[in-house]
């Protein structure tokens, strides 16, 4: 019997109770699909010597972080602004028809003076 390094058993290949509680799935299983990007292997050797440096300093990955966060929160504020201006101009408009029917109504006028 094998064990793993954590020391749990494998399921050996003979024991066929074990082999029948398997899910076995078909062949023309549809969820096996080929992936949409190319199979290129690529060894750690030859990615360092293609992007010609080893790792990022601690600065520079700060530095990467700093600027995604800031243009991050531009892009929420912009976000932000847009709906709110939306809403309060939503607000508005309700208020301003509100406030027509109510002079309408209290003054009984049928068209609204020019300075309203």
């Amino acid at each position: 019997m094998a064990f793993s390094l954590t020391k749990r058993q494998f399921i050996e290949e003979e024991n066929d109770e074990a082999q029948r509680k398997r899910i076995n799935k078909p062949d023309n299983y549809p969820l096996k699909r080929p992936s949409v990007f190319p199979h290129i292997e690529v060894s750690v050797e030859e990615l360092i010597r293609m992007s010609g440096k080893t790792s990022f300093t601690p600065e520079e990955v700060q530095n990467i972080a700093l600027i995604a966060v800031r243009n991050n929160q531009s892009r929420i504020r912009e976000e932000y602004e847009k709906i709110l201006n939306e809403k309060l101009k939503e607000q508005n408009e309700v208020f301003e028809a509100y406030q027509r029917q109510y002079l309408e109504k209290q003054y009984n006028m049928q068209e609204m003076p020019y300075y309203l």
